[in-house]
């Protein structure tokens, strides 16, 4: 592809028309390479793979052998084995001293990485960990890659998730003397990145379009579709995205989710300055007062020849785990051994509060039975880890009926999840608290005795009763409405996510199990009534209040009560300051589903034409915030109680806990809140409407909250005339408070241990 370049930075005035030239470097299978290559045939490329030889290819991954053979009979394209990202300057010199020395390898203007990653399962175990690892591989790559660019050449990278903020992305750029110039999607056509600013194609040159797709170019339709989390451009041509293991990967997933990729394109900020070329030559390791440093990635090592092995390979995955782990800030941090028995890293990185106190369903975790010992007397079956089952996820592996005799107590991944919220399984003698865990080769994996473990259970409350239903619906606290007399009562209620409030029609729903918890209270009382004065939403935990009587309803009671909600609530973004101050919001006048839209008073003709014109699904009534106090009948009232960033330069990864209080709806106003606060663009976190906003938190708090939204009602005002005023609290989930969150990120991080 013939290009010149745009003169307003002047940096190529001085050449002429030239052929841009690629290095795909980490290219699994090499789909990626022979994409590109068939949607832009005029481009000259170079592919490459970490794997060593040819044969080795073809055993990983099945369509290698085919990915190939198209690539050099079909393109002339040469392929290059056994080329190690981050040392390129070592790899790929060796590589091409086999081809003619008619056609340079030395310099290129982009080198592309698709991404990257170490491929190593024990990292899960520690999220610190396997950030520090995936920054010391930026680096290096950075750095190895900078080398091999002509004057004006550039770098790329495509990260998914919220890697580029937890691997440090741009402070690895920055350290190596690189900028960011842009960023796309990987749904975005490949020419609007890899042609970006300077690089402008010839009026008369048609080549930066993308060639026909042909039959047999698309992958299967998982890799093109989204389902794996993010559609990419070249799909259609034939690109799929393995992991490092490709065919021999065994497990669930045997595809990576990698949702919201990213591709990012940086060049070299040290050229040019004042016409003069600056290099980046700098010293690779230094003395400090710690030990020996290495100047690219800032790891300290004890000695001379760990840093020697760390230099000479820096992507292997054993390197920084020795005796230190990577410090941003330049300083060492020994890791303490669980166990002085201990030979490998996972024994020695795993504790029982690496993960703080929470399972997967963000409930309470006995603190005593996680930090007590194994009690041997109790166990139902063991077993070791063998080479069949390594890497692994443990929520997999304890229902293969060829792993011991596991598959007899659990039978699906239910019971695995919650055996192992119940405290129930231990590897190596210490309680998990990750069903994601994985597990390793000779990791011993116990399962307990339901009778010997404490099963989780919900938040403890402010103020309990020890009447409690099974499904986990408490009485809370009794109201009686005149001293002289124990009937009729205010009953307040705590139930959980799923209990449904109103009905006779089950003996699982709110209402019954009230009755039936009251009666059982009240000896001797039967056929009382039950009426409920709250309709909170089935998926939503909280406070209801029952008005009961034993001589039927009272209807100037029911209407003569006054009940405040106040709900709690995590939501993303940094909130305004005038918020912590309070905010009052005006309910919609229509409803906020469509369905209720299209029967606002109309009739079918005017809803059919409203329904063409794309009214009904637009939302166009004006969200009003004000500080003037409205009637709440008719609005909420919003508090900011606390906030947290994960990233202090991006909105998009702060959280806040908000208080917000209405008497609209008999409490039924969850999907209200939520409707508002996503308009106002804070939406509450794990709302099934903004899964973009969710995937940018960090994967551990993902992995902890899973598809529980966070939000509950966990305070009442019950007011009746002036007689009777009174305000119920129970305790708010821990998983709506930012709090919580602060700590169990920042001790995730740190590694740390109570």
């Amino acid at each position: 592809m013939h290009i010149q370049t745009c003169a307003k930075r002047n940096k190529f005035t001085n050449l002429r028309t030239m052929v841009l030239r690629l290095l795909t470097v980490g290219d699994g299978d090499l789909s990626f390479s022979l994409a590109l290559k068939r949607a832009y045939p005029h481009l000259d490329l170079i592919a490459s793979t970490l794997v060593e030889s040819s044969e080795e290819l073809s055993r990983t991954y099945s369509n290698a052998s085919a990915n190939e053979a198209e690539l050099r009979n079909t393109w002339g394209v040469s392929i290059l084995f056994h080329v190690d990202a981050t040392r390129l300057d070592k790899t790929l010199s060796l590589e091409t001293s086999s081809f003619s020395s008619s056609y340079s390898f030395s310099k290129f203007d982009l080198i592309l990485f698709n991404h990257p990653h170490l491929g190593d399962a024990s990292l899960a175990i520690s999220e610190k960990l396997h950030a520090e690892r995936h920054y010391s591989l930026l680096c290096h790559y950075f750095h190895s890659a900078k080398r091999f660019l002509n004057d004006h050449g550039r770098i790329h990278v495509c990260l998914c998730g919220t890697q580029a903020i937890t691997w440090d992305l741009y402070k690895a750029a920055k350290n190596n003397g690189l900028t960011l110039i842009c960023q796309q999607g990987t749904e975005a056509p490949v020419e609007s990145w890899i042609f970006y600013g300077d690089f402008v194609v010839e009026k008369d040159d048609q080549t930066i379009n993308p060639a026909p797709v042909q039959k047999h170019y698309p992958c299967p339709r998982r890799y093109r579709n989204g389902k794996l989390g993010s559609k990419h451009y070249l799909g259609k041509y034939g690109y799929r995205h393995r992991r490092t293991g490709g065919d021999l990967f065994r497990g669930n997933d045997s595809d990576m989710s990698v949702h919201q990729s990213v591709n990012y394109i940086f060049e070299r900020q040290d050229v040019n300055i004042n016409g003069i070329e600056v290099t980046d030559v700098i010293d690779t390791a230094s003395v400090g007062v710690d030990g020996f440093v290495c100047e690219i990635c800032g790891v300290v090592f004890e000695n001379k020849c760990l840093l020697e092995k760390h230099l000479d390979s820096p992507a292997v995955p054993d390197i920084l785990t020795n005796d230190s782990t990577l410090d941003r800030r330049g300083t060492i941090r020994p890791r303490e051994l669980q166990d002085s028995t201990s030979t490998s890293r996972r024994d020695a990185t795993i504790t029982a509060t690496t993960l703080l106190s929470s399972g997967d369903d963000g409930n309470q975790i006995n603190h005593e039975r996680i930090h007590s010992p194994l009690d041997r007397t109790c166990i139902l079956t063991e077993g070791t880890v063998n080479g069949t089952f390594d890497s692994t996820r443990i929520k997999w592996l304890c229902r293969q009926k060829d792993f011991h005799s596991f598959s007899n107590y659990i039978s699906s991944k239910k019971q695995c999840v919650d055996a192992i919220s119940q405290g129930r399984i231990y590897v190596n003698g210490i309680v998990a608290l990750d069903s994601g865990r994985i597990v390793r080769e000779k990791d011993v994996i116990t399962l307990i005795d339901i009778k010997a473990s404490n099963p989780i259970q919900p938040a403890s409350t402010v103020q309990t009763s020890p009447i409690e239903d099974s499904l986990g619906c408490r009485i809370v606290e009794e109201i009686p409405l005149q001293n002289d007399r124990q009937w009729p009562r205010l009953v307040a209620v705590y139930k959980p996510v799923g209990i449904r409030v109103v009905g006779s029609f089950s003996p699982n729903t709110l209402e019954m199990i009230t009755k039936r918890l009251v009666e059982e209270q009240s000896s001797g009382m039967e056929n009382l009534s039950c009426t409920p004065l709250s309709k909170l939403d089935t998926g939503c935990a909280g406070l209801c209040v029952f008005l009961m009587d034993s001589k039927g309803n009272d209807l100037r009671v029911e209407q003569n009560v006054q009940i405040t909600y106040r709900f709690t609530a995590l939501v993303h973004g940094r909130v305004p300051e005038e918020w912590r101050r309070g905010v009052y919001v005006r309910l919609p006048r229509n409803g906020t589903r469509m369905w209720k839209r299209q029967n606002n008073d109309k009739g079918q003709d005017e809803v059919s034409k409203n329904c063409d014109a794309g009214n009904v699904m637009d939302y166009d009534e004006k969200i009003e915030i004000t500080q003037h106090a409205l009637d709440l009948d008719n609005s909420i009232f919003i508090v900011s109680k606390d906030g947290h960033s994960f990233c202090d330069v991006n909105d998009n990864t702060c959280i806040e806990t908000l208080e917000i209080s209405s008497r609209h709806g008999s409490g039924k106003i969850v999907n209200t809140i939520s409707f508002i606060l996503r308009k106002i663009a804070y939406p509450v976190i794990n709302d099934r409407f903004c899964k973009r906003e969710f995937a940018s938190l960090p994967r551990r708090m993902r992995n902890i909250l899973k598809q529980k939204i966070c939000i509950g009602c966990y305070s009442v005002c019950v007011h009746l005339h002036d007689d009777i005023r009174r305000e119920i609290t129970v305790e708010p989930h821990r998983r709506t408070q930012a709090s919580f969150w602060r700590q169990t990120m920042s001790s995730a991080l740190d590694g740390s241990t109570e």
